[in-house]
């Protein structure tokens, strides 16, 4: 599964609805008004030049997050030039062929936005000065402050930057999906949780499969994305080895859960020990709820039905728990993972 971090902010909301409603309107004037499907449209984080994307593995249409501030028009071709690969994606020979332009073209895409493209990095550059300047605004020596207004305005007048206050905002990310999701990847996504400060929940839409998903921020669900794969290995590998030994009496689904579910408790322990003298692991406490608050807020209201289920009744046997309670107490987490920037994720 190819996953995507997502974001959403209450201008995000308001420019995905905004731009599902102009796409509608282009394809009912166009030869696709037959069309009543639309993939879902989302705000993700991409690599820096790439504008949008059609996803055909999770069937959504991506617009590159740092794109948010710009003409809305630049991302209604976006919207336009991704939702042209959904239609030709099926039988066009190559992604750009004349099929492909040739309903680019129906649906009215405008190729002059391509140029965004080489803006991005100036754009950012140019938004985190005004910011900067908006700070230095609000200074109490009124000259220096007055100088920082008018700077502001010539910048956001010259380049058509429209910097508003910074509002809050969650970032999602499908750590799995299934049909069916199995007791031991819950209690996974209760470790990375824990180890975190990411909310992670079961949850639902009407009529769709069931996802293991995270909250929190970029960063942090980066590190939520590495240790999902690295502590299932982990801690597959060791109960293999523990079948190894025991072929009869460690096998089964009860065994496999008892053993997740001991390591998740004995880290959920040790994190709450560490919480009483240690001010990160507060920290993580505190993130997981504000992560929480911000995803009902932000996330849920824009779906109508949404349900959200934890592990209760998984079959488990005492042993295979007691086992992996001992292997939580003592496992190794590899420290000092940084991001992009060079930040430490996880310490």
């Amino acid at each position: 599964m190819q996953r995507v971090i997502s974001i959403y902010s209450g201008k995000v909301n308001q420019l995905r609805t905004q731009l599902k409603q102009s796409i509608r309107e282009r394809l009912d004037n166009s030869p696709y008004k037959y069309m009543s499907y639309i993939p879902e449209l989302l705000f993700a984080g991409l690599k820096e030049k790439v504008l949008g994307e059609y996803d055909v593995e999770n069937d959504v249409i991506l617009i590159n997050s740092r794109l948010i501030n710009h003409d809305y028009n630049i991302l209604l071709n976006i919207a336009l030039h991704e939702l042209a690969h959904y239609i030709t994606y099926r039988y066009s020979k190559s992604p750009h062929d004349e099929a492909f332009k040739s309903v680019c073209l129906d649906l009215g895409v405008d190729d002059d936005f391509e140029k965004a493209r080489v803006n991005i990095t100036k754009k950012e550059k140019l938004i985190d000065k005004i910011n900067k300047l908006q700070a230095l605004s609000e200074s109490p020596f009124s000259e220096e402050g007055l100088s920082a207004l008018l700077k502001i305005s010539e910048l956001s007048a010259k380049y058509d930057i429209n910097v508003e206050e910074s509002e809050e905002s969650i970032c999602r990310v499908v750590l799995y999906e299934a049909k069916r999701i199995p007791n031991k990847i819950i209690f996974l996504g209760g470790i990375i949780s824990v180890l975190t400060g990411a909310t992670v929940i079961k949850d639902f839409t009407r009529g769709e499969s069931g996802r293991l998903t995270a909250f929190g921020s970029y960063e942090e669900l980066e590190v939520a994305e590495y240790l999902f794969d690295t502590l299932s290995y982990k801690i597959e590998k060791e109960i293999r080895r523990k079948r190894k030994e025991d072929p009869i009496n460690n096998k089964g689904v009860a065994y496999v859960n008892g053993f997740y579910l001991g390591v998740l408790n004995a880290i959920s322990a040790k994190q709450q020990k560490d919480s009483e003298t240690n001010t990160t692991s507060k920290a993580l406490v505190v993130k997981k709820n504000k992560n929480m608050e911000l995803a009902k807020k932000l996330y849920y209201n824009q779906f109508q039905y949404i349900a959200r289920k934890k592990a209760t009744g998984a079959r488990y046997k005492n042993f295979s728990y007691n086992q992996g309670n001992e292997y939580g107490k003592n496992l190794e987490i590899e420290k000092g993972i940084k991001d992009s920037k060079e930040n430490l994720l996880l310490t």
